[in-house]
């Protein structure tokens, strides 16, 4: 067995490590968008986006970069043109913010608020380390999740609200397990809308859109631990008037993404994509509706033109829950 390990892995894991991110962008630009929704200290309840949103928003404008850079991710130039993209700060990353992705933190605390939740964004916002978990990086997986655990204490953390799969995956089966004193309350925010929806204190009205399938994230309908796939049903059921089109293969049956796979292996990732793509439009719906903004950025890619086709679960109850 080689232990020959890519450094375009190590430059990731080393930019984790050192930076909190895999961009290595500042932790303060995870949370910006919240505005005044952002909490320094005696941060009770907590609504935390593993700054997944913000650094996908980046992945997906910086696609030009990414293809090139794996075409031969071990060659010395695309090593140096990544680190150019991702040096201290994340300067030149940050350029390539999608005012999209970065709206979904704010209208998901705006529904928090709907229902009764009074939930608050952290000042700053470390990456969730769930890339070190899929590279196979566990000693530096370990030592991410006690600084996170030490992060959040010093904040005054005791509920954790999850906005996305690979941050609850890796939060409830893998630091919780492993990580001594990773006591917090973890909520998927999927249970908190399904929940007020049963308990009447939200309601979704009509939509524009009367058509959607739904693509089932890997890190929700594959888990050995727990496998959320009635719950977003349930909440786009709940749409007066929304058709949920079934795609051939889904819930725990459903195919992937082809993520986080972009950061290595584009062209692979973009082929796999494209296969569930066409699968999901055979179901000739208005809109693909996914609770990942992985799973977003790499249906957008192959869509290209149409990307708007794709929508996350967030902005649809956002855009039909009664004010």
């Amino acid at each position: 067995m080689s232990d020959y390990i890519p450094e375009i892995l190590l430059v990731i894991r080393d930019q984790i490590m050192k930076y909190r991110n895999p961009l290595a962008i500042k932790l303060n630009v995870c949370t910006d968008a919240c505005l005044d929704d952002r909490c320094n200290e005696n941060c009770d309840t907590i609504l935390y986006t593993g700054c997944l949103y913000t650094t996908m928003g980046i992945v997906e404008r910086i696609g030009f970069m990414l293809s090139r850079v794996t075409k031969n991710p071990a060659s010395d130039l695309s090593i140096r043109l990544f680190k150019k993209f991702m040096g201290p700060g994340g300067k030149l990353a940050t350029k390539f913010r999608n005012k999209e992705f970065d709206a979904i933190p704010m209208k998901a605390l705006e529904i928090l608020k709907k229902i009764g939740i009074n939930a608050i964004c952290l000042d700053e916002e470390p990456y969730n380390g769930a890339l070190l978990y899929d590279l196979g990086f566990h000693e530096d997986l370990i030592k991410y999740g006690e600084y996170l655990r030490d992060f959040f204490k010093s904040k005054g953390v005791k509920r954790i609200i999850l906005l996305d799969p690979h941050s609850y995956d890796v939060f409830e089966n893998v630091y919780k397990k492993e990580i001594d004193g990773f006591d917090f309350e973890i909520i998927n925010i999927i249970d908190l809308i399904d929940e007020a929806i049963k308990e009447g204190k939200l309601r979704l009205k009509s939509s524009v859109i009367k058509s959607v399938t739904y693509h089932d994230p890997c890190n929700y309908s594959k888990s050995t631990e727990r496998r959320i796939l009635e719950e977003p049903r349930r909440i786009i059921k709940s749409i007066e008037g929304i058709e949920l089109r079934e795609p051939e293969y889904t819930e725990n049956f459903s195919h992937c993404c082809g993520g986080p796979l972009e950061f290595i292996f584009h062209e692979l990732s973009s082929e796999i994509a494209e296969m569930r793509v066409e699968e999901l439009l055979a179901t000739e719906s208005q809109k693909i509706i996914t609770a990942c903004p992985i799973c977003s950025v790499n249906f957008r890619r192959v869509l290209k033109r149409e990307k708007d086709r794709v929508m996350d679960l967030i902005d649809l109850v956002y855009e039909t829950m009664e004010r």
